[in-house]
């Protein structure tokens, strides 16, 4: 389990460091730069691994970890050299004053804390329970993983019936691979493919939208309302199941949410945040071919935004 955090952890660092680079200016706290820093930082790695892939060199923990580890050299002598803050000062909650006197507002914020605290842990305890049950991710997503995990390789062959994974179950082959190389990932850092622990990347996305949802919100309005959205969010069960079960529904709807976010942040003028949307939308496509249908309207909505406001932000 240890070497399984350490495999998140390690693309997590290195979205941190991107975004405190991209951010050093804005005003933003740690915890909706950690949030942000995972997703950044696992679709930076899934297309570099691609790319090795590609290239023909095999997909081993060495080949696959060391492009990771010269670019996390990099942009920490970048942010030493530059003197770029890595800790933001903790953003402090919108508490009022009847929050904070109020012994039964006490009361119903532990109580909700409790019930989300509980919602998240039951996801991470199922996904630790089972291996993939439903089988469009198996045959999708994980049986492909496998195959490509002990061949070292995607299968590129295109003499070889097995390209890209197509022939090993019935699969749909245009997928992109982000799912089956996040879970290579997990299995070069544990030495083998556990059915169970590849799939622990992805509850990590519905712990990240959680806690950014929630920051996001006590900023407009308070952390009572907040917890309730936070809740209501997550009684959804097929959010839930799409976690355990490793679809990539669920991860293409954590970048979507990723991108609006920062989108809602560029339109009220943080135009730091302009190339976060656009990675973001660039590693979304990385994810499902939907992706095109969300991306491509954003994007054109922020260039006629940014057309509009050419006059405001000309100098910037």
């Amino acid at each position: 389990m240890i070497l399984t955090a350490i495999a998140l952890i390690i693309p997590t660092i290195l979205g941190y460091l991107l975004i405190s680079i991209i951010l050093k200016e804005d005003d933003s706290g740690i915890i909706e730069r950690i949030c942000l820093s995972y997703p950044i930082g696992m679709g930076l790695l899934t297309m570099q691994m691609f790319l090795l892939g590609l290239l023909r060199i095999p997909i081993t923990l060495l080949y696959s970890s060391l492009p990771i580890f010269i670019e996390l050299i990099i942009l920490t002598l970048y942010i030493l050299k530059k003197k770029i803050q890595l800790l933001p000062k903790i953003s402090s909650f919108d508490e009022n004053k009847t929050e904070k006197s109020n012994l039964f507002v006490k009361l119903l914020m532990l109580f909700l804390t409790i019930l989300i605290v509980a919602k998240i842990g039951s996801i991470f305890l199922e996904t630790y329970l089972r291996p993939i049950y439903a089988w469009d991710s198996w045959a999708n997503w994980s049986a492909r993983a496998k195959a490509f995990y002990y061949s070292n390789s995607l299968l590129l062959n295109e003499h070889h019936e097995y390209f890209l994974g197509k022939n090993i179950v019935l699969s749909i082959i245009s997928y992109p691979l982000h799912n089956p190389l996040s879970q290579i990932w997990i299995s070069l850092w544990i030495g083998h493919f556990d059915e169970v622990y590849v799939k622990f990347w992805s509850p990590v996305y519905i712990l990240c939208i959680t806690a950014y949802l929630y920051k996001f919100i006590t900023k407009e309005i308070n952390r009572i309302y907040a917890s309730l959205i936070v809740i209501i969010f997550l009684s959804s069960p097929l959010l839930a199941y799409h976690s355990i079960e490793v679809y990539s529904d669920l991860t293409l709807g954590a970048y979507l949410f990723f991108i609006l976010s920062s989108f809602i942040n560029v339109l009220r003028g943080k135009l730091a945040y302009l190339p976060i949307t656009g990675l973001l939308s660039a590693e979304s496509l990385f994810i499902k071919d939907e992706s095109l249908f969300f991306v491509i309207p954003l994007l054109l909505s922020l260039f006629i935004f940014l057309w509009k406001k050419r006059r405001y932000y000309i100098l910037y």
